[in-house]
């Protein structure tokens, strides 16, 4: 289902910073539950609450103190770090496009001085 995002319901909003270094302290894994034969992939909640706090939850109820992660939350996350990539890419560009510009230009000058 849908969960409420409207800004009425929000203090405290800040833009997400540093989205791939998260990204890359992440470890994805595959697992079995326990008595569960179906392989299953994902993340293990004691490895996320590190990097991540925001989307895991601790059942403080119970006294195992079970962890449950809102994967939908990580969303938001592998946004912001592909607008961070995306950024890296067009810089990239910009320098591959000047380095062929400056290329071109060596190569039509010795092509001159043959």
């Amino acid at each position: 289902g849908a969960s409420g995002s409207d800004i009425r319901w929000k203090t405290n909003v800040q833009n997400i910073t540093s989205a791939m270094d998260k990204i890359n302290k992440l470890q994805g894994k595959t697992f079995n539950f326990c008595n569960l034969e179906r392989k299953q992939m994902g993340f293990i909640a004691q490895d996320v609450i590190d990097v991540v706090p925001e989307v895991v939850y601790v059942d403080e109820s119970d006294e195992n103190k079970y962890m449950f992660m809102a994967y939908d939350r990580l969303v938001a996350l592998l946004c912001q770090g592909m607008k961070e990539q995306q950024t890296i890419i067009n810089q990239q560009q910009q320098q591959i496009d000047s380095l062929t510009r400056r290329i071109g230009r060596l190569e039509n000058l010795i092509s001159n001085q043959i």
